[in-house]
């Protein structure tokens, strides 16, 4: 079966890092331009200041285009005080399924273990979820005892333990399984400080088999195409920025340890068939999202010449423009910019035709909320009044996962809701009990799309 339109085409302009020149791999050809700067791979989040709930009036009709699927779940919502997972089903509103993480089974000897949502990451069909602990109840010098966990779902059981040495740090990036959910990856960061005598590797990404449960192969420092590379002796952390349909070619970012949201990183792809490693032009922004349909990217930037560029960047950087990646920008095209306040989050929503951002006011009185951006530049605010919320694209439509402060309690009491939007319009999948834990549940995966090919391309920010 031949690949997909958007991912036949060669990638011509990146550059080989090691003696001898390979052919790129099958991405879109614009990947090649770069874009000054992404990464999906770490995601801002930011908890917003409390805003008072407004009332949410929903569509009683359920979308027909929502009726899309009663077998692969819509979204993931996850506690981390009781291990909850719960899938929730676009197909029909209150069709929702519990799981049972078994995360403090992992190491029980660590009490007060726990996962966040940042940690979970699950399969195209959200039939596995892949995570990393490690055991704190045993003394180290540097780093702890870390294990891999790849479970099944529907059966409950570890398909996966792996036991992954010490370390520093552990993960298993957002998008580490491939489309038939039989490899997965985890970054792992060894040592903190770097290898004083450096005979074995800082840092690793590695591809490890599901089936059988082994390590199949690794990059790290200490990978010839990359000894060359500004992280090769520093503590670094590697992520997955973009994953190729078949798993067989990736694009991962490195970062300094420990380092804060504004970092730019170093970007690459790994030809994983002919192990190849060539860098990839400026990937390495922290906040972007991928159209795999048409190969767009959309990534948030700090563009001095605009208002609000010239503020000092800190651990959350002030992003002041929305810039695009394409076929028709060479370089990469600023879409959007608002002078009163800073972006934090951008996603492509309702299969690529449209981008939301995240929006945070320099004014007082403006809550903070998302914007709808068309193909046409027209823009729309949304989510006013939400004390947080987060944005995900999703199959026709999008989903918004967000948090309210019920009124009218003596003490502060949250509850959290699902809702799906299509063009047939909005309809609230699930609802919490109200809680007096601001941070009970976590929206943990949407349903991945692949988006719409061939759309108009989005306008020129125009001052």
């Amino acid at each position: 079966m031949s690949l997909p339109k958007h991912l036949s085409t060669t990638l011509n302009g990146i550059r080989r890092i090691g003696s001898t020149f390979i052919p790129a791999p099958p991405l879109p050809k614009h990947w090649e331009r770069g874009v000054g700067g992404e990464g999906i791979a770490a995601k801002i989040f930011l908890r917003q200041w409390l805003c008072i709930m407004v009332i949410f009036v929903a569509s009683s009709v359920f979308p027909a285009s929502a009726r899309q699927s009663n077998t692969i779940p819509l979204a993931f919502v996850y506690d981390p005080d009781t291990d909850e997972l719960l899938a929730i089903y676009g197909d029909k509103v209150g069709h929702v399924k519990s799981y049972q993480l078994g995360a403090a089974d992992v190491f029980p000897s660590s009490e007060g273990l726990k996962l966040l949502s940042d940690a979970l990451t699950f399969d195209e069909t959200g039939s596995r979820v892949a995570y990393c602990l490690k055991d704190y109840s045993r003394d180290r010098t540097v780093g702890h005892p870390a294990r891999l966990i790849v479970r099944d779902l529907a059966s409950a059981t570890n398909i996966v333990e792996l036991d992954l040495g010490d370390v520093t740090s552990c993960h298993v990036p957002k998008k580490s399984f491939n489309a038939v959910s039989n490899t997965v990856f985890i970054s792992l960061t060894i040592a903190p400080y770097g290898d004083p005598v450096g005979i074995s590797p800082t840092w690793r990404l590695i591809r490890v088999d599901v089936a059988a449960g082994t390590i199949v192969n690794e990059v790290n420092n200490m990978t010839p195409e990359l000894v060359d590379s500004d992280f090769a002796d520093v503590p670094t952390t590697a992520d997955i920025q973009y994953m190729e349909y078949s798993g067989a070619t990736l694009v991962f970012n490195l970062y300094p340890y420990g380092a804060g949201g504004g970092f730019e990183a170093e970007a690459y792809i790994w030809q994983i068939a002919i192990n190849t490693i060539t860098q990839a032009s400026d990937w390495g922004q922290p906040v972007m999202d991928v159209l795999p349909a048409s190969g767009e990217r959309v990534y948030l930037d700090i563009d001095p010449s605009l208002p609000g560029g010239d503020v000092p960047v800190g651990d959350i950087p002030y992003f002041n423009a929305v810039r695009i990646v394409d076929e028709s920008s060479v370089p990469p095209r600023t879409i959007y910019h608002r002078p009163e306040g800073a972006f934090f989050d951008v996603t492509f929503v309702n299969e690529g035709q449209q981008i939301a951002v995240k929006f945070v006011s320099d004014q007082i009185d403006v809550p903070p909320h998302w914007i709808l951006i068309d193909r046409t530049g027209e823009t729309t605010d949304i989510n006013k009044g939400y004390s947080d919320s987060d944005i995900r694209n999703a199959p026709g439509g999008y989903v918004n996962f967000w948090v309210g402060l019920v009124v009218g309690t003596p003490t502060m009491i949250w509850d959290f809701h699902l809702v799906y939007t299509t063009d047939e319009g909005s309809v609230t999948l699930w609802d919490s009990e109200p809680s007096e834990n601001s941070i009970n549940w976590e929206l943990a995966w949407v349903q991945p799309v692949i988006g719409i090919p061939d759309l108009t391309y989005f306008p020129n920010y125009r001052r």
